[in-house]
């Protein structure tokens, strides 16, 4: 990370579409200069032009100022590995403009920040989620102006749901799921289910009080706290369980502007933030709407606050398909939530090791070498980048016989990184 880089906010002046337009954007940058150049770099990308910024602070500041502007959700897009995050552009006028009547039609609310619960030692009744939550997980605000045109003021209550990923934490949370007593069921099924049980997402309905919902927002201070995890997004629908799921599991796969199918995480937080801040209204009205009520997508990020998204308004929905500007950004995102995870992973493992920023930058010169040697699953990256981490870190060369192991493409890709970080290992051992 270069010396005073930090995430700036500013609202942005655009022109190149039917009509000048405006939008809040993020940058990882040292000052206001670098942020129009690398904002205004971004833009020109997707055709448009960056004509002036406004009211460019730091992040703190920023939100401080505009506490509902939907910043800080943006805030948390931007990062050392990606740089720049746009907002979603709203329309300023103009004879060219589109008279559109619901430009205003997501609602951003922050939340924070958020102290997870700890052990609660006597205390009666324990809570449940921390109390700056509370009201987002289990109130019962009133009717949106959508809702209400949907099906009138006989309206079911908001039910609270987790969508929970079981990868994070294989074969301990299905057990988890399991003793809990609450209603779950994975959004995979068929052949998918069973080759992908232990790695699927779960729909989850938590109830207020229970314990297994007391442990999703316990922090390190607590007993069996999951809060670190962050294990997945939380969800209100007046739905019911079995539509929410079946309009869920459209999602798991989705296809981009050509076409092409992938399997999409949109349950992970920042994945999540990505989407709602992105999507235009007819695309967001198909995701974030069930049979006419608007889903409320609420992400809690470890010690980083919250986010509700809503929609205020619908439009009339279309196909989803992911936009390639978005889908690039989301691969990015994905790559460096998998490296972020593996730094973590080895803090776990080995001490002392150097600065952070210094061990991701290893992992990020590792991953070309390693891909031309056919070392592409996650685990078997995660334990040769482990490896050359502390290699580096350890100021040891890469010696013959490792370099043999990482290099034998004819053998299974886990296989030979666990050899590999084995005589690593060996090799470094007086150091760790």
């Amino acid at each position: 990370m270069g010396f005073g880089m930090s995430v700036f906010l500013g609202f942005c002046h655009v022109s190149g579409g039917d009509a000048p337009s405006q939008l809040i954007a993020a940058a990882f940058c040292a000052d206001r200069p670098e942020f129009e150049a690398l904002v205004g770099a971004a833009l020109a990308a997707q055709g448009y032009r960056l004509d002036w910024a406004e009211d460019v602070l730091p992040a703190g500041p920023w939100v401080g100022r505009h506490p509902s502007a939907g910043g800080a959700a943006l805030a948390r897009l931007v990062h050392e590995g990606r740089h720049v995050a746009l907002g979603p552009m709203t329309p300023l006028g103009g004879v060219n403009a589109p008279q559109d009547e619901d430009q205003d039609w997501l609602h951003v609310e922050e939340i924070g920040p958020i102290t997870p619960l700890d052990a609660q030692f006597g205390v009666h009744p324990k809570k449940s989620v921390p109390d700056a939550l509370h009201d987002a997980l289990f109130g019962q605000p009133e009717p949106s102006e959508a809702e209400r045109a949907a099906v009138g003021d006989a309206l079911p209550p908001l039910a609270t749901y987790a969508v929970l990923d079981a990868a994070k934490m294989p074969y301990l949370l299905t057990s988890l799921l399991e003793s809990s007593g609450l209603r779950y069921q994975s959004l995979f099924q068929g052949a998918a289910q069973e080759d992908l049980g232990e790695h699927a997402p779960y729909l989850v309905e938590l109830k207020d009080g229970h314990d297994f919902t007391r442990r999703l927002f316990t922090g390190p201070n607590g007993i069996g706290g999951l809060w670190g995890k962050e294990l997945g997004i939380f969800l209100r629908s007046r739905a019911g369980f079995d539509a929410l799921r079946k309009h869920l599991r459209k999602f798991t796969r989705v296809q981009d502007e050509e076409g092409k199918w992938y399997y999409f995480r949109y349950w992970e937080g920042d994945r999540t933030c990505s989407l709602c801040m992105r999507l235009d209204h007819p695309t967001a009205s198909t995701m974030l709407c069930l049979n006419g009520l608007p889903l409320r997508v609420i992400v809690a990020p470890s010690h980083q606050g919250a986010c509700v998204f809503w929609l205020k308004l619908l439009a009339e929905p279309r196909p989803f398909r992911l936009p390639s500007d978005l889908l690039q950004d989301l691969r990015q995102q994905q790559g460096e939530s998998f490296l972020r995870e593996t730094l973590d992973w080895m803090k776990s493992h080995y001490t002392p090791l150097p600065p952070d920023d210094d061990v991701m930058a290893s992992f990020r010169r590792a991953l070309a070498p390693l891909s031309s040697v056919a070392i592409r699953s996650a685990y078997a990256t995660r334990y040769a980048l482990a490896g050359l981490a502390l290699l580096e870190a350890h100021g040891k060369p890469l010696d013959a016989a490792m370099r043999k192991t990482l290099e034998q493409k004819d053998r299974d890709d886990a296989r030979r990184a666990e050899e590999f970080l084995t005589m690593v290992q060996q090799h470094v051992r007086p150091g760790i």
